[in-house]
């Protein structure tokens, strides 16, 4: 056979194993950047924990927003961090470093800005030596009171009190304004940005209290503008109203630039709770007026962007039904153009209308068994003494009772491996080589169930994939020669008038398709689709009427006219199929009980019976004879070996085979992953319907959340979006598992595709379905919850997370039916959650021990909760960021109080994502090695237990004392026959 001239260059080869190593490595190292970054980071805040814990006065450079200095707890200390802060406030303004602690007042304009310039420098400075140190923060921060407040008789009681302190003269005064001062302590703390200490005197632009703008207190109570600071009785000592107690949050609708200056939002912005800047309203939202708290979201532009979407899915479905109608037209010019042009063939013309057959096999290959027997694991003999042969370009029917081992005896002609701890022994040659030496693309296999056929594809569409999937470029001559064997299938098998239906599911009413026999019919199409050189097809004629069954053996004949090696277990074939045979395998109970001719087989069989055929059909008359048990073994006469028929000829033919590459089969994959996420668009609907339902609910169930409720926001936002995402995927790769043990397994009895290409093909077509019900669901939330985050912040998490749970559920349908897929897929969900350090927390899971390290990390609720909360914390000012105990209620208003808590990175918001990313990625690989090692029983492989399973059989064998069965003469133990090559039983 003269071989096409293949590019062999060793550069050539190389580039795409270079290829792929190198993604692999940018993958892996990806990988380890991101891990390594998000330890990095949980230990840097670790450290920053210790260091405050240590020197809690470091608290302050953190409000003013500069390194933390871990400096000892002396008086000397104290100076020195006052030194610090003048000089990282010059370094940062240009100007040299001050000599004297009235500079200090440079600080203060740079805090508080006009506010401060109001002060002298001499002012400033002598108020700055009563702010607390790190003795006096440390004491805060443990809740534990100053020494000159800690006895039973303090020395200064008015200092002593929540909202006072001491001079620098230890004279009590109310706290100042932009500071706060705690009760058991006689110094104050500034304040920071966002938040509201003016409770001494009213500014302009203070919210006004219910009942008048500014209400003076009388001679036993204090009030104090609305939101300011609570209500307090005066100090019986000096008569005196106290300052702020505690840091309150600046309040909504306002911005504090400073802790003395309050101001109201302005127009086309919003201002939350706790703002140290208004924020300008997205480009999707409105501020129409001031002082607006949350923005609102135009819901007309949702409506708009949905509808555009809506819009491209009509234009896709009209682009549709136009390629429909292009494919049929264009399959309707090949028939006229091969009616007018194509000349006669060497062998016959099958189709009374004119149409030309396909073309001829190459190369030819004739199949051998001898005494090949099967043992199963309960003692059972499936097979004992199969001794046969099937030619080239004769079509051979098997036949004989249930529980011969006509299935048996396929199985091992296409290479499928026996049930774990099986014996097999005997020989099965193709052209008298092992059958390793062929290429699967050589041989074809129909088998019984047509399960494998995928539903939502039509018969044309069907059949143009395999074909191009399975195409043999050394035998295509013409650029149209696909097209062209597409359409004579479709006319050989009488398909013309279903071509454009779609198969359908069987079992589903809804989506019922083509009947019984037209699934047979297109069952055997694919595979002639493929120009094989042998087709062994198991029982195609099962279930189908008289005429249909005759429809499907016709087909088969006209192959073995064009020199395919034909063979076929038939289960009662008509006397008309009967006619079309060229040759017959009879088994009876105790073996091949005849291999010949179909027409001499009845005249055998009446030498051997010693009885008369009559008017009985003749398929009939042998089965009779077979199943009453009473007749010698007719003689046998196989047909001679085919000229040509050679080895060397079949290893030439394997080698030579041009199949698609691995990027053809990831393109070809890739357009039918689209197919079927677009073939029914109500599903896709339905879908987007449920997450619209789920992202309005949630979000009526938290309208205009706080960032008090952010972390149980966070969480059933996971459930939701986790749990929808992780059910509608499980179809992604449920619907494919037949078909992807027929195309996946490397036998002659499958495809021998690359599963790397249809795994990574499938993953990738899901991404804008993914991209899509992440919008769905945060499209109807965001709105209605009005996070004071970007949207954006919400998105990427979300959308890395759906991908997580997504490849979650890819690896429970890989590996177990659609039911069992989905509870597990539920049971994973659930467990997520639990170690999504809501409850219980992360601390509380570390002390079990390192075996619950890997599932935090595989835990996506774990990073998409952290993330979301990080998110909110950095949408957040500094007055949120201060230390718990310096707010009246710390677990709504402080966002360390959380942290601390729930041990959480602040600054991994970003970092998550990738780490949800790499989660997504790290299932899918799970995904494929499912692919790959599991089910191979399925693809007619041994699995590696199954090793255990043959050794123990083999053993057990050895233990026993080999025994003769008189009733059926087999030997009950090992007997020194040859055993089949490895490549049949592997």
């Amino acid at each position: 056979m003269p071989q096409r001239r293949k590019l062999t260059h060793p550069l050539l080869l190389a580039v795409p194993w270079v290829t792929f190593y190198v993604a692999v490595f940018g993958l892996l190292y990806g990988a380890y950047q991101i891990v390594y970054l998000r330890v990095e980071l949980g230990a840097r805040q670790q450290q920053s924990i210790d260091a405050l814990e240590a020197n809690p006065a470091s608290f302050v450079w953190y409000t003013l927003d500069l390194p933390a200095k871990q400096l000892p707890a002396t008086p000397e200390a104290d100076d020195a961090a006052t030194r610090a802060v003048i000089d990282r406030w010059h370094q940062t303004t240009g100007r040299q470093a001050p000599t004297q602690d009235n500079d200090f007042a440079h600080l203060f304009v740079a805090a508080y800005g006009a506010w401060a310039r109001s002060l002298d420098a001499a002012g400033a400075a002598r108020l700055l030596r009563r702010h607390c140190g790190a003795r006096e923060f440390r004491g805060m921060v443990k809740h534990q009171h100053d020494a000159s407040c800690g006895g039973l008789q303090p020395t200064q009681p008015a200092a002593c009190r929540g909202g006072f302190y001491l001079d620098d003269t230890a004279s009590v005064k109310p706290c100042p304004d932009g500071a706060f001062c705690m009760a058991g302590q006689t110094c104050f703390v500034l304040c920071a940005r966002g938040a509201m200490c003016n409770a001494s005197r009213p500014l302009s632009g203070v919210v006004p209290h219910h009942s008048s703008s500014l209400q003076t207190y009388d001679r036993r109570r204090c009030v104090f503008p609305h939101n300011a600071a609570p209500a307090e009785e005066q100090s019986p000592e000096i008569h005196a109203c106290p300052g702020v107690q505690y840091l309150t949050l600046c309040p909504e609708g306002y911005y504090c630039d400073t802790p003395v200056e309050i101001q109201k939002c302005p127009l086309n912005h919003f201002c939350a709770l706790g703002s140290d800047a208004p924020v300008r309203c997205p480009w999707f939202a409105s501020c129409t007026r001031e002082g607006m708290t949350r923005p609102r979201y135009r819901t007309s532009f949702g409506a708009l962007a949905w509808g555009a979407l809506m819009l491209l899915g009509v234009a896709y479905y009209v682009g549709s039904i136009w390629r429909d109608k292009s494919l049929r037209a264009f399959d309707e010019a090949i028939i006229r153009h091969l009616r007018a042009h194509s000349p006669p063939r060497s062998r016959a013309s099958f189709d009374e209308d004119g149409a030309y057959a396909l073309p001829d096999a190459s190369p030819l290959i004739d199949v051998e068994f001898s005494e090949v027997s099967v043992r199963l694991p309960g003692g059972r003999v499936a097979l004992k003494n199969a001794t046969g042969a099937l030619r080239a370009g004769r079509l051979a029917a098997i036949i004989g009772p249930s529980g011969a081992g006509k299935s048996t005896l396929l199985d091992l002609l296409a290479g499928r491996a026996p049930p774990p701890g099986s014996r097999v022994r005997g020989s099965v040659l193709l052209n008298g080589a092992a059958p390793s030496s062929c290429h699967p693309a050589l041989v074809g296999y129909v088998p019984q169930d047509d399960g494998a056929l995928l539903g939502w594809l039509t018969v044309r569409e069907l059949l143009r994939f395999y074909a191009a999937i399975r195409e043999r470029r050394e035998r295509s001559e013409e650029a149209d020669s696909r097209e062209r064997r597409v359409a004579l299938c479709i006319r050989e098998l009488g398909l013309h008038n279903e071509r454009d239906a779609m198969i359908g599911v069987a079992g589903d009413a809804r989506r019922r398709g083509l009947s019984g026999g037209q699934r047979k019919r297109v069952a055997v199409a694919v595979e002639l689709c493929g120009d094989p050189s042998a087709l062994l097809l198991d029982e195609p004629t099962s279930g189908l009427d008289a005429a249909t069954s005759l429809a499907v053996v016709r087909a088969l004949m006209n192959a073995a006219r064009r020199g395919v090696c034909v063979a076929a277990v038939l289960h009662q074939p008509s006397a008309k199929a009967w006619r079309c045979l060229d040759d017959a395998v009879v088994f009876s109970g105790s073996g091949v009980a005849y291999c010949g001719p179909a027409s001499l087989a009845a005249r055998a069989f009446e030498e051997a019976c010693g009885l008369q055929q009559g008017d009985a059909p003749a398929p009939d008359f042998v089965l009779d004879c077979v199943v009453s048990n009473s007749f010698s073994i007719p003689s046998s006469t196989t047909a001679p070996a085919t000229p040509g028929a050679t080895s060397q000829i079949l290893r030439e033919a394997s080698y030579g085979v041009d199949a698609p590459g691995a990027v053809t089969q990831f393109t070809k994959f890739l357009n039918r992953a689209i197919l079927a996420h677009t073939r029914h668009p109500g599903d896709f609907v339905f879908e987007l319907g449920v997450q619209f339902a789920a992202g309005a609910f949630l979000g009526a169930l938290y309208p205009h959340f706080e960032f008090r409720d952010c972390q149980q926001v966070s969480f059933i936002l996971q459930l939701s979006l986790g749990g929808t995402v992780a059910l509608s995927s499980a179809k992604t790769f449920g619907g494919l598992r037949q078909a992807a043990w027929r195309e996946l397994s490397p036998t002659l009895s499958g495809y021998g595709l690359d599963p790397a290409a249809f795994c990574v093909a499938t993953c990738l077509a899901e991404l804008p379905r993914l991209l899509l019900i992440t919008l769905a669901f945060l499209s109807t939330w965001f709105p209605t919850a009005r996070p004071r985050t970007s949207f954006a912040r919400y998105f990427w998490p979300c959308f890395c997370a759906a991908l997580a749970a997504s490849g979650l559920s890819h690896v429970f349908s890989v590996t177990q039916d659609s039911k069992a897929a989905q509870l597990s897929s539920v049971s994973a969900l659930i467990a997520c959650a639990m170690f999504s350090g809501v409850a219980p927390r992360l601390s509380e899971l570390k002390k079990l021990g390192l075996a619950v390290k890997p599932l935090i990390w595989g835990s996506y609720a774990r990073w998409l909760v952290e993330s979301l909360y990080a998110a909110e914390i950095l949408a957040l000012s500094m007055a949120w960021r201060m230390p718990p105990a310096f707010y009246a209620k710390p677990r709504m208003e402080s966002a360390l109080e959380g942290l601390l808590l729930f041990g959480y990175v602040a600054r991994a918001a970003s970092v998550n994502c990738g780490v949800l990313a790499l989660l997504g990625v790290f299932f899918r690989a799970l995904t494929y090695l499912a692919l790959v090692y599991t089910n191979r029983d399925r693809m007619g492989l041994r699995a590696p237990a199954h090793a255990f399973a043959d050794l123990y059989a083999r053993c057990a064998a050895l233990v026993k004392r080999p025994r003769v069965n008189e009733r059926a003469g087999l030997l009950a133990a090992t007997t020194p026959r040859k055993e089949v090559s490895p490549d049949i039983s592997v």
